[in-house]
């Protein structure tokens, strides 16, 4: 070997002093005498292939991993935000890949959250997979067809899936079908939100349109109106409309008080006063005093929120027959579709007294989705998106 010559190359390195700086390193090259092969010089503190230094690459990790934008840590470095996408997608691949294929689960899992959630404009969606007792995402594909689940199985193995007890989920028939035929021991969990949400969009909301129309049509316009301005009532609990009550009964004296010291007060308020709103539990007896549909309304929901506080399968069984029925007798093509959905669903629907396991933990995990791509105002690597997704949900780990 001998030396062949030399060059030099400019690396970015840690800003110093609000200001960017830059190495400048002096490489050798070598050359074999025999066969005129060459090697450069390798530089021990540079980053991979970028031209940018170890340090600097740290200093872009803890930006980011701080919530700082690829912006902001571009910014920050004075480094291209493409570099800063590498950089950050390079450590994510080597955390939570193992040879370019997705690590398996760290721990068991005794229950899965399964959703899915919408990727890009033009009707593509994506589906998560998360652990509900730890909130890490397991699973991300571009799909929300039944494929996931047969992907995600195969990914974890036959062993993890075994300790798997039951899985909880929208009434999707395509997942909840595609995890059973797999593994038959699995139950499927339904739990109360995606019923309500249900019967909040697909009952009340209808029947309460048509009888604002059969108001109109007779011409009782101010009862149309009063049932059209009151939606909110209409889908809340009994409890949580006297919750309301109670909180603005305590405001309006607390407001009174304040009046009281109006004139110690240096700067006075030019506002009008609040005028108090109606008690909504009285509102609420008014809408469906002379409506029979609206009174089943009512009465649903109550039971419905006596049915998710019941812990034994035989309990909950039965309130649920006593809703079916009320929907059937209310001879309302909204109420009886409501009847055939849970007529339809009762096992996993029961399955929530025996297991208590909710979806909740996988609706959060889809607003963190949609809280990182909002903050990066979207990604267009969608590999680099589900790392930072699942970096997300572990808390940004170091």
């Amino acid at each position: 070997m001998h030396l062949h010559g030399s060059d030099t190359v400019t690396l970015k390195h840690l800003p110093f002093g609000g200001q960017y700086t830059e190495l400048e390193v002096k490489r050798l090259r070598m050359a074999c005498s025999a066969c005129t092969y060459s090697v450069t010089q390798r530089i021990p503190f540079r980053d991979g292939n970028h031209r940018i230094t170890k340090a600097a690459a740290a200093c872009i990790l803890h930006s980011v991993k701080n919530g700082g934008t690829l912006k902001k840590a571009a910014l920050d470095t004075g480094i291209n935000r493409n570099i800063v996408m590498e950089v950050h997608k390079a450590h994510l691949t080597e955390s939570y890949t193992d040879g370019g294929t997705l690590i398996k689960p760290e721990r068991q899992a005794r229950y899965l959250g399964i959703d899915e959630w919408k990727l890009h404009d033009g009707n593509q969606y994506a589906t998560v997979i998360i652990g509900p007792d730890t909130g890490h995402i397991l699973w991300l594909q571009d799909t929300k067809k039944a494929e996931v689940v047969r992907n995600f199985t195969a990914h974890a193995g036959e062993e993890f899936m075994k300790g798997v007890k039951g899985i909880a989920c929208d009434m999707n028939a395509d997942f909840a079908g595609a995890f059973k035929k797999a593994f038959p021991h699995l139950e499927i969990i339904y739990d109360r939100f995606h019923l309500i949400k249900n019967f909040n969009e697909k009952v009340i909301t209808p029947v309460r349109i048509e009888e604002q129309k059969r108001l109109r049509a007779g011409g009782r316009h101010a009862g149309a109106e009063r049932l059209r301005r009151n939606r909110y009532i209409l889908t809340s609990s009994r409890d949580t409309l006297k919750a309301e009550d109670e909180k603005g009964a305590a405001a309006i004296k607390s407001g009174a008080a304040d009046a009281a010291k109006q004139g110690q007060k240096l700067f006075k308020s030019l506002r009008e006063p609040v005028p108090p709103r109606d008690n909504r539990t009285a509102v609420l007896d008014g809408l469906i005093r002379d409506n029979a549909l609206l009174s089943a309304i009512d009465i649903i929901k109550e039971q419905l929120r006596q049915a998710y506080r019941e812990t034994a399968v035989a309990g909950m069984r039965q309130i649920m027959a006593g809703i079916i029925t009320v929907c059937r007798e209310t001879g309302n093509e909204h109420f009886k579709w409501f009847a055939r959905l849970i007529t339809g669903h009762i096992e996993g629907i029961l399955a929530y007294a025996k297991h208590r396991v909710t979806s909740g933990k996988c609706e959060g995990t889809v607003n963190l989705i949609r809280t990182v791509r909002r903050s990066a105002y979207g990604f267009k690597d969608t590999d680099y998106f589900f790392l930072r997704l699942m970096d997300a949900s572990r808390g940004y780990p170091a």
